[in-house]
This record gives structure tokens, C-alpha cells and sequence, in this order.
């Protein structure tokens, strides 16, 4: 990736994760619309200073924005975990610590594949998020199961939630969300098909649907009966 086409994508990025208009991140940086449009297209590229001005924002408001989420999983009611793109554990509930009977600490960083928090198959699942299109924003999110063990080797079968968070540096965090099951539905679930089910962004906003939508009815008048 030349440098115009890698700083296109790098604005283009980061005003999407920030969910801004092309105006309000142009307000942001300190320049007109039509620059930061100029910028995304790759037609134009910042100068040096302000390619440094740049980053110190977003690194700024990408660091904010990780530590929003840290805290948030953190403080959560339910058990849920964060983790970076090599399934390095950020934070982490209580509950979930609970559920594995383990402190929280102990359970922060990086973890061997077969005894990731996630489960035995955590680096399965995201390898098939990872074919699916993670990294261009093609995956909406993913239900899966795992069988987790807690410090007494006590077997938990689990049903999961992960939906990646793309906060705005280029790198897309993991929020996983784990509600306990009995082992009967989690056999359940596994005879009837994949482990993990994948379910894509076009898949929720409804692409094809909205493209073979009906005409709207037409708008009754004052004058019409």
C-alpha cells in the first residue's frame, strides 16, 4: 500500500469509527470538508505536520475509546471478556471470573490457545471469523459454543456472543459475551450444525431485502376520499 492509498484508508478508518460525517471529523481535524474529502479519496495527502497532528488525535480518541470499552466490560453485570486480535485478554466481568472460579488478574493477557479463558477452540473461532471477513468488516457478529473449565478442572458449557469493535486505529477488538448452558443443549446445538454461526453485516441491515422492496403506498391527500 503506497503512502496516498495507506493514508486514505487510515482517515477513511478512523472517521468511521468514531461515527462522524465527513463534516464533523473535517471540524475535528481542523480543516475544511472538501480537504478531508480529498484525503479520503487519496487525491491529496497531509503535510508532515499535520500528518503528525493527525495521529496524536487519533491515537487520542482510539485510547479513549479502548479504555471506554475496558471499563465497560469491566464493570459489566453479565460475564463477558475483551480481547485484541490475538485473543489477548483486556478486561474481563466478575462474573465471568466467577463462573471460572479464577481472579480476574489471573486471567488478564495472553493465554496458551487450548486454555484460553474463551475455551479450548477460541482460536478456531477466530480463524473462521478471520475466512468469514473479519478484517473487512464483513462480520456483524458470531454465536458459538465452547465447553470452558474452571481452576477445579469442572467442565462449563457455554454459548457465546463475539462481536468485533473496530475502534478506529486499524486494529479490531473482540467483545465476547458467555451465558452458561446445560450440557444437553450444548450437545443440542452441536448436532445440528456449525459450532460457530456467523452472521454477516449485509445479513442484519438487510441489503437484499431493500433492494427488492415494494414502492412506498402512495400518500393519501386532503382532497382524496
Amino acid at each position: 500500500m503506497d503512502k496516498i492509498t495507506s493514508w486514505a484508508a487510515l482517515v477513511r478508518a478512523f472517521r468511521r469509527a468514531q461515527r462522524l460525517t465527513q463534516q464533523e471529523a473535517a471540524q475535528l481535524l481542523g480543516v475544511s470538508q472538501p480537504t478531508l474529502s480529498r484525503w479520503e479519496s487519496g487525491r491529496q495527502v497531509p503535510d508532515s505536520r499535520t500528518r503528525r497532528r493527525l495521529r496524536e488525535l487519533m491515537e487520542t480518541l482510539t485510547g479513549v475509546r479502548r479504555r471506554l470499552l475496558e471499563a465497560i466490560v469491566t464493570q459489566s453485570p453479565v460475564a463477558q471478556l475483551l480481547m485484541d486480535g490475538e485473543l489477548r485478554v483486556l478486561g474481563l466481568s466478575e462474573p465471568l471470573a466467577r463462573l471460572l472460579d479464577r481472579a480476574p488478574r489471573d486471567l488478564m493477557g495472553r493465554h496458551e490457545p487450548r486454555q484460553h479463558p474463551l475455551g479450548p477452540h477460541s482460536a478456531e473461532t477466530l480463524a473462521r471469523l478471520e475466512q468469514e471477513g473479519l478484517a473487512r468488516g464483513e462480520v456483524a457478529f458470531a454465536e458459538c459454543y465452547d465447553m470452558l473449565s474452571d481452576r477445579q478442572g469442572r467442565r462449563i458449557a457455554t454459548r457465546q456472543l463475539w462481536v468485533p469493535v473496530d475502534v478506529g486505529d486499524g486494529s479490531l477488538l473482540m467483545r465476547a459475551e458467555v451465558g452458561r448452558i446445560d450440557e444437553e443443549a450444548y450437545r443440542a446445538a452441536l448436532d445440528v450444525g456449525d459450532r460457530v454461526r456467523v452472521t454477516r453485516v449485509r445479513e442484519v441491515v438487510g441489503i437484499p431485502e431493500l433492494a427488492d422492496a415494494p414502492p412506498p403506498l402512495p400518500t393519501r391527500t386532503s382532497g382524496q376520499s
